[in-house]
Parts: structure tokens; C-alpha cells; sequence
């Protein structure tokens, strides 16, 4: 069943649905070049994504017939934003995996920089993908019937008992903490 984003434990993986940066990247788009932009194929992509949102209802059905704790949040302020909305809620710390984090083919041709990449999923928004998290031994479940029924699911991370920041970033083995910076519907 279906619970809130307080649901999260010691020992779980972190996962996202879909590809994450990829409104926020459109935007930056349509920001700089305007809706008449000379975009290319990539860029365009990435546009669409941004002006024709799909929301995640099929990711969110699939997680709710899982018959398991899970804990699940939308992505509309930006990866870091959520994440630290899971920590709080469910009183742990979570750390996303840096190399996991899932991009679209169009994002990772347009922005070779890695970094920007990052920025994009961490504190960008409106992506309409959903952030949660599971016990690891219904991991790979959830990500088959994912497969089988057209969801992408990707590990991105594990929760730890609760440390001196909600959220950390691992990457060039490094551990640090992740503000929760991007924009913020409730600010």
C-alpha cells in the first residue's frame, strides 16, 4: 500500500522514476533562445519535455500495488528539495549516488558538463517524475514490474539512521552535504 513520504527506514534504497534535470533544462532553453529558438534536435527534446509535462501515474499506481512500506514523493521543486522532505519526514538522512542519477540521451548531449547536469536534477523542478523509497530486498522487484510495464525505476541512493544534515551527495569518492536549494512551492 501506498503510505506518505514519512515512511522511510534505515537500510533503504533511495529510487527515482524517469529521467531528472530535464524540465529545468528546457527551460534554461526557452529562457535564453525564446519559444522561437533555432534549437537543435537535442534542444528541442528537451524543450518539448519542459512545455508537455507527463505526469507519473502509471510510476505511481505500480508503486501503490507494491504491498510493501514505500514512501514517495513528486519531483516538482528538484531532487535535493524532495529528498530532504523524505529525511524530514521520516526523521533519517539520505545519500544520492552522484553517478546514478539518471539523465535523458538529449540532456547528456546538450550539457556535456557534469556538474550542470547535476544542478539541473538536484535544484531544478516540474520534471513530473516521483522520488521514494523501498526496503533494498523489494528493490528489484519494483524495478522489474517497472520494466514489464514501462516504468523506468533507478536506484540512486540509500538511507542511513539520522546524521548531522537530511541529505548527502556522493561523488568522486567524496560525501557531502546537499542543500535543499531550487525552487520551492512554499516558500
Amino acid at each position: 500500500m501506498l503510505n506518505c513520504i514519512g515512511q522511510a527506514e534505515a537500510g533503504d534504497a533511495v529510487f527515482v522514476t524517469g529521467y531528472v534535470g530535464t524540465s529545468a533544462a528546457g527551460l534554461e532553453l526557452l529562457l535564453k533562445e525564446g519559444l522561437n529558438g533555432s534549437f537543435n534536435e537535442g534542444e528541442r527534446q528537451l524543450v518539448q519535455i519542459h512545455q508537455e509535462p507527463n505526469p507519473q501515474i502509471k510510476a505511481g499506481r505500480l508503486c501503490a500495488e507494491m504491498s510493501t512500506r514505500i514512501s514517495l514523493n513528486d519531483i516538482s521543486d528538484g531532487v535535493a528539495s524532495e529528498a530532504h522532505e523524505i529525511a524530514a519526514a521520516s526523521d533519517v538522512t539520505l545519500t544520492l549516488f552522484a553517478d546514478s542519477i539518471p539523465y535523458h540521451p538529449a540532456m547528456q548531449s546538450v550539457y556535456s558538463n557534469e556538474q550542470k547536469r547535476l544542478e539541473f536534477a538536484c535544484n531544478g523542478g516540474e520534471d513530473f517524475q516521483l522520488i521514494g523509497t523501498i526496503a533494498k530486498q523489494n528493490l528489484q522487484t519494483l524495478i522489474k514490474k517497472g520494466k514489464e510495464a514501462g516504468v523506468q525505476i533507478c536506484h540512486i541512493g540509500e538511507v542511513q539512521p539520522k546524521a548531522e544534515h537530511l541529505v548527502y551527495i556522493q561523488r568522486d569518492n567524496k560525501t557531502e552535504p546537499l542543500k535543499k536549494d531550487g525552487f520551492n512551492h512554499f516558500r
